[in-house]
């Protein structure tokens, strides 16, 4: 009986770590991939997407990742020698990035935007939230570099995984010379940890799920996904770096806005903007004046570093 009462309860918290353990690796790895039709429709309603703006000349492009897949993308030529690439966020796709680009498009940038491997119209079939799509970033980059020959100033404005993912490919692209990262997690492990609390589950489970988390990924993917950590990627990066995070965002706490910015000690020039009343990826919608001018400024700050 006293072996059975010490052996049950190691036995529950063993499979009800596995059990969130499961559950943690496929809602990261099996996200719900929807079409360009969608996001498409989604901007008009939203108001993200005028006729306008889709009226504008722009040229498709395509380039293969490390691994084979195809990326599927979008670019419309500037007549400065400046380009800005976008990084959209988990399940959508580059027409998600819409709403951050009449800034760059009017001071004459070359706007280049891709649809993430297992999203929109490029191929994949699993997310790995960095592990292999900082490596596609990567191609897009060169891509972009070979293209854009004339370009002074690159940048690159992620949000959500996309800026996770383009904080993560930082260390691999010296050809970058800003970030902007709107509503990016930390590191998986805090975020997991985030979203059990704010579920209610007990703190104690996270160490062995995140270690079933694991096991799950390497298995499908070939990666750790405790392991996915922006905040690491960026910790003595010396490129100017802008944080943008909304204050109301459950998904994503914007405490994890603060951290990037705070451990990345390097950089010249460092901004941080958390927007009230804003949720997750919604700062631009809540107040674009405010955004703007907040990119704006930033912007005015590297361009005047740089000469």
């Amino acid at each position: 009986m006293l072996y059975w009462l010490l052996v049950f309860p190691v036995f529950v918290y063993l499979c009800l770590s596995f059990a969130l353990g499961t559950f943690v690796a496929f809602k990261f790895l099996l996200h719900i991939r929807y079409s360009t039709k969608h996001t498409l429709e989604h901007g008009f309603t939203s108001g993200e997407i005028t006729p306008e703006f889709m009226k504008r000349e722009r040229f498709s492009f395509k380039v293969p990742s490390p691994q084979g897949e195809s990326l599927a993308g979008v670019y419309w030529k500037g007549n400065a020698r400046k380009t800005i690439i976008f990084s959209h966020g988990v399940s959508w796709t580059w027409h998600g990035m819409v709403k951050y680009m009449e800034p760059y498009l009017q001071q004459g940038w070359n706007v280049v935007a891709y649809d993430h491997r297992a999203h929109g119209e490029s191929g994949g079939r699993l997310v790995t939230f960095g592990n292999f799509e900082k490596h596609d970033l990567v191609a897009v980059v060169k891509w972009a570099l070979s293209t854009f020959p004339d370009t002074e100033l690159w940048g690159v404005h992620g949000e959500s995984m996309g800026a996770a993912v383009m904080l993560q490919s930082a260390p691999l692209l010296p050809e970058i010379d800003f970030f902007v990262s709107d509503s990016s997690f930390s590191d998986i492990a805090n975020l997991v940890s985030a979203q059990a609390k704010a579920l209610k589950v007990p703190r104690f489970l996270i160490p062995f799920a995140l270690l079933s988390a694991d096991a799950w990924s390497l298995l499908l993917a070939k990666f750790r996904l405790s392991r996915i950590s922006p905040l690491a990627a960026i910790a003595n990066d010396p490129r100017p770096m802008l944080f943008i995070h909304g204050k109301d965002d459950a998904l994503v706490p914007f405490s994890m806005a603060e951290a990037l910015q705070k451990t990345n000690k390097g950089t010249s020039v460092k901004a941080l903007h958390i927007q009230e009343k804003a949720v997750h990826a919604q700062s631009i919608l809540v107040d674009r004046l405010a955004y703007e001018k907040v990119l704006q400024g930033f912007l005015a700050q590297v361009e005047k570093n740089q000469t």
